[in-house]
């Protein structure tokens, strides 16, 4: 079930009806006993971005909670850094993607419907608001009391000059959970864990995980070139080690162009990835995790986002440090509004 108009389910080979009925087979929690009880279960799964979004509406609703009596479900890529923000919460790990019915999620539902069913829950609250069918079979296995959740009609609708409708989701489900009305600051994304630094560098991560929200290598040269007509900062480009090709093509681009890249860096995990940002003198991104980091750390930042995606995950702020543009703004826009260093 996906929330947000502005997603849709990815393609399947099985025809729809079809794998909703074998979906239907495999939910429910696994029978037995249950042999442990805990107050809460957060499930919130997801990418790095998805999962930095999520983090100050995970944190209201842990409030109050012994970390002992408290489950979080989430990816493996974000593991880390739960334990950082959510130390003593117990972590439990599944994968992002499961695509095939077959390859996927009908191992996934063996090995980990009896663990997830093992412990009963007083409430459930899930933040993953856009949740493909082995999200929902999941949430199915979990044994609870109160099942907390978004549904289509309940997930707020884009406006303009708003906070993105992924962040308005958490706080009206936070809201709900704990009964009283949740401030834009309460729900602005932050680390407790991570201070920023400033090393500098302007890094750039023009790609996303979603090729989609990817910036064209030829404005994000135009970008810069105008940008170091008032700096002499360094520039890096930065991605996921996967990624490394893309922009080592991108760097050839801008050499041809006259523009010096000082280096291509590719951080592996979770936590190089947060360092590298966070000691960034300034970022500007796609609209991906980087983007996502620097805001929370309130960076000098500029993320750029497309039409398609406009008002889903962006745009949100901490303070006037950071802008957010669609990828047809002027480049000459962009790039006054990039801190000089």
């Amino acid at each position: 079930m996906y929330c947000s108009p502005q997603l849709h389910p990815p393609a399947t080979a099985l025809p729809t009806g079809l794998r909703d009925w074998l979906g239907a087979r495999l939910s429910g929690p696994a029978r037995g006993p249950r042999h442990e009880h805990r107050q809460l279960c957060v499930f919130a799964l997801g990418w790095v971005g998805d999962f930095v979004l999520a983090l100050p509406g995970i944190r209201l609703v842990l409030g109050k909670h012994a970390p002992a009596g408290c489950t979080l479900v989430i990816a493996p890529a974000v593991a880390a850094l739960a334990q950082t923000e959510f130390p003593g919460v117990e972590c439990l790990l599944l994968p992002v993607e499961c695509s095939s019915l077959a390859r996927d999620i009908l191992p996934l539902w063996w090995r980990e419907r009896a663990r997830l069913s093992s412990v009963r829950h007083d409430r459930l609250v899930c933040f993953s608001h856009q949740r493909p069918l082995h999200y929902e079979l999941a949430l199915s296995w979990i044994d609870a009391g109160q099942d907390f959740r978004l549904l289509p009609a309940s997930y707020p609708t884009m406006t303009a000059g708003e906070l993105c409708t992924e962040l308005r989701a958490h706080r009206e489900l936070a809201e709900q959970v704990l009964g009283r009305p949740v401030s834009r600051e309460e729900i602005l994304p932050r680390f407790t864990g991570l201070a920023p630094g400033d090393d500098g560098r302007l890094v750039v991560y023009p790609f996303s995980r979603d090729v989609a929200r990817n910036l064209a290598p030829a404005h994000v040269i135009r970008v810069l070139r105008l940008w170091r007509e008032g700096s002499r900062a360094p520039i890096v480009l930065g991605g996921s080690p996967a990624e490394a090709p893309q922009l080592r093509h991108c760097a050839e681009l801008a050499r041809s162009a006259g523009l010096e890249i000082s280096g291509i860096e590719t951080p592996h995990g979770i936590d190089r990835l947060l360092q590298h940002v966070a000691q960034a003198g300034a970022v500007l991104s796609a609209d991906s995790a980087a983007g996502h980091i620097a805001t929370a750390l309130d960076k000098p930042c500029v993320v750029i986002t497309t039409p398609g995606f406009f008002g889903y995950c962006q745009p949100w702020t901490r303070s006037g440090r950071q802008q957010v543009f669609l990828a047809d703004a002027p480049a000459g826009a962009v790039a006054a509004a990039l801190p000089a260093l």
